[in-house]
C-alpha cells in the first residue's frame, strides 16, 4: 500500500483505530502525500487524482486488466478523464467523510478475509471504431491508401491513331476525355488519380480544346509539345505543365513503333514534378448509392454507335457480366497494352460512357497535310447521351465558365448519378447521329 494511503490502512481494525491512525498526521491524509517530484511531467491523462480528493474518499480499487487492445488510460479522450473533486472541500467535510467511512469499515467486520481483501472487478468496454472507406473523387469507388485521394491528377495525352494501338495505361485511367482532331482521327485525355500507369502512352501533342478540360481538374498535364499558342492556354490554366518540352527527361522512345507514335512515360514519373501545395481533384460526376443506377426515360440497350468524324466511329457495346461497355473503333475491338510489351492485353472497357454532344469551329491552324485544326468548344450548355449498367439515359450538359465543372442533368431536371467506376467522355460534334440496339 503506498504510504499516502497510510490512513486507510487501519480502518478495519474500528472506528477507534480509524481515529487514531488519523490524528497520526495532523494534517491529514494530504500532509501524508508526497508531492510530484522536480521536473515530473503530468499529463491530462495522467492526471487523476489530487490530493484533496484523496484526503475526502477511500483510494479506488484496482480495475481489472483491460481487454486486449484497450487504449492505456493516459490515451483515453478527455471525456473518458476521472472527475476530480473541487479542493475547496475541507475542514469539518473531510472529517465526517472519514468518521462515515469508518462507520462503513466496521459494519463489514463480519465478512469474511477474502471478501474484504477481493477488490470489485471492472470491464473496461473495447473500443469500437467504424471503419469509413475512402473514395477516389473521380470513381466514387473505396481505395486502399488514404493517401491516394490526396494527391493531384496526372493527365496525359494520348495518341488514338490505329499505329498507336494497343495504347498503354489507357485501362489504368479513372477518366478518359475524347476529341476529335485534324483528319478526323481522335486523341485521348486520359486522368490518373487513383491508379498509376507505367508505361504510359503513346503521348501526342496539345490542342486548344484541352485548356478548358483541364482547367478544373487541376494536376499535372503530360503531353508531347504543341503550337505555341494552345501551349500558351496551358501554362494560363493554372495546371502544372509537364510537357516533354519542358521536361524531356520523364519521357523516352520506343524501338518498337515508328515515330511519333512512340513517345512514352509513367504517372509516378510524371507525378514526382508534383509541385507544393498542390490538392487533389474535385468529383466530376454524381454516383448512386447502394441502390442501382436508375433515371427518368432510361432505355435498356446493348449496343451503342457513336460517328465521331467520316473517319471515326466508336462503338460500345455493354458486357452484363462484367458491368462494363467495351470500346470498338471502327469495327475493331480496342485493347490496352499488356505491360510494357506493347501487345495486346485487355479490353479497353469503362463502366459509364458519356457522349457529350459539343460544337467544333477551325482555330485557324493547320496540320503539315494541310487538315484545319478544330476545337471543341466545352464551355456552355448541350444535350448528352449517358450509359451506365446496361441503360441508355437522355440527359443535358451545362458549363458556365472554364474553370467550372460540366453537370449532366435528367430529364426531370436532377443531377445523372452514374455507377461508381470509370467513366469516358466523348466530345461527339453536335450532328453526331447516335444510334443504338
Amino acid at each position: 500500500m503506498p504510504a499516502h494511503y497510510e490512513g486507510w490502512t487501519n480502518v478495519r481494525q474500528g472506528r477507534a483505530a480509524a481515529e487514531q491512525a488519523f490524528a497520526k498526521a495532523p494534517g491529514g491524509i494530504a500532509a501524508r502525500t508526497p508531492q510530484p517530484q522536480e521536473g515530473a511531467r503530468r499529463s491530462v491523462g495522467e492526471d487523476l487524482y489530487c490530493v484533496d480528493a484523496m484526503r475526502l474518499r477511500p483510494p479506488d480499487p484496482v480495475p481489472a486488466p483491460a481487454p486486449h487492445g484497450s487504449p492505456p488510460l493516459a490515451a483515453r479522450p478527455v471525456g473518458d478523464e476521472r472527475t476530480v473533486p473541487s479542493p475547496s472541500k475541507r475542514g469539518k467535510r473531510g472529517l465526517a467523510a472519514a468518521l462515515l467511512i469508518g462507520a462503513f469499515a466496521l459494519a463489514s467486520c463480519g465478512t469474511s478475509a477474502a471478501a474484504k481483501h477481493t477488490p470489485p472487478t471492472t470491464t473496461a468496454p473495447a473500443p469500437t471504431t467504424t471503419a469509413v472507406p475512402t473514395l477516389a473523387a473521380l470513381t466514387g469507388l473505396p481505395v486502399a491508401s488514404a493517401s491516394v485521394p490526396a494527391r493531384p491528377a496526372v493527365i496525359v495525352k494520348i495518341d488514338n491513331a490505329s499505329a498507336a494501338w494497343p495504347q498503354s495505361g489507357i485501362d489504368q485511367a479513372d477518366v478518359v476525355y475524347e476529341e476529335v482532331a485534324e483528319g478526323g482521327t481522335t486523341r485521348y485525355l486520359a486522368v490518373f488519380q487513383s491508379q498509376d500507369a507505367n508505361p504510359v502512352g503513346p503521348v501526342r501533342s496539345v490542342r486548344e480544346t484541352d485548356a478548358d478540360v483541364v482547367r478544373p481538374i487541376g494536376g499535372l498535364f503530360g503531353y508531347s509539345g504543341g503550337i505555341p499558342y494552345f501551349v500558351n492556354l496551358i501554362d494560363r490554366s493554372g495546371i502544372t505543365d509537364v510537357g516533354a518540352d519542358d521536361d524531356g527527361g520523364a519521357y523516352y522512345r520506343s524501338n518498337d513503333r515508328a515515330a511519333p507514335h512512340n513517345l512514352y512515360t509513367s504517372t509516378a514519373v510524371l507525378r514526382q514534378r508534383t509541385p507544393a501545395g498542390a490538392g487533389p481533384p474535385p468529383a466530376l460526376f454524381d454516383y448512386v448509392g447502394t441502390q442501382g443506377f436508375s433515371e427518368p426515360g432510361e432505355q435498356t440497350v446493348s449496343r451503342v454507335v457513336v460517328p465521331m468524324s467520316g473517319v471515326t466511329v466508336a462503338t460500345w457495346s455493354y458486357d452484363a457480366t462484367t458491368k462494363q461497355w467495351d470500346r470498338s473503333t471502327n469495327g475493331v475491338p480496342q485493347t490496352a497494352a499488356e505491360g510494357t510489351s506493347l501487345k495486346s492485353g485487355p479490353p479497353v472497357a469503362f463502366t459509364n460512357v458519356i457522349v457529350e454532344k459539343v460544337p467544333y469551329t477551325n482555330t485557324g491552324f493547320v496540320d503539315p497535310a494541310g487538315n484545319p485544326v478544330p476545337d471543341a468548344d466545352t464551355v456552355g450548355s448541350g444535350t448528352a447521351v449517358v450509359l451506365s449498367a446496361g441503360e441508355l439515359v437522355h440527359a443535358t450538359w451545362s458549363k458556365p465558365t472554364a474553370s467550372s465543372i460540366t453537370t449532366y442533368l435528367a430529364s426531370d431536371g436532377s443531377p445523372v448519378r452514374l455507377l461508381p467506376g470509370t467513366t469516358w467522355v466523348m466530345l461527339a460534334p453536335t450532328r453526331a447521329a447516335i444510334t443504338s440496339s
